[in-house]
């Protein structure tokens, strides 16, 4: 059997040391931290145990979200996610490449959400039930 050879070093400690570089609430951050705690063990992905490179994953996609609200998630309303949903899908926020992220990247963001804000919070997100991306979530959710 075939060793798998790691390239890439994946340090979640000093990516979580990034956290205090982010413009959004001291509470996200630690909710944050305990959220990657959650998925290594795998309380969120319906038992699934999540690798350090899925973790910084969720730490990247998070991110976006979290910077543009600059609110806590217990004050996060569903007009604010509408909101998030409106402006990423036009385009006017873009990735540090100053470029509009691509569809994929905008799937990832809204699933990471939906595994975060939309499980604390206990309300749906906002995408039409012809949205790819909604049937996409309610796969997930299964």
């Amino acid at each position: 059997m075939a060793e798998k050879i790691n390239i890439h070093n994946r340090n979640v400690e000093a990516r979580l040391e990034s956290l205090k570089d982010w413009e959004t609430p001291e509470e996200n951050k630690i909710d944050l931290v305990q959220f990657l705690h959650d998925l290594e063990l795998g309380k969120v992905n319906r038992r699934r145990k999540i690798s350090t490179g899925r973790q910084l994953k969720y730490l990247n996609l998070l991110k976006v979200p979290f910077v543009f609200w600059n609110k806590e998630i217990s004050q996060i309303e569903l007009r604010d996610i509408e909101d998030f949903e409106k402006a990423i899908s036009s385009d006017k926020i873009l990735s540090f490449k100053n470029k509009p992220f691509s569809h994929e990247s905008k799937r990832d963001i809204k699933i990471a959400i939906n595994n975060k804000v939309n499980k604390e919070n206990n309300f749906n997100l906002p995408f039409k039930k012809e949205d790819i991306i909604f049937r996409e979530l309610i796969i997930i959710q299964k």
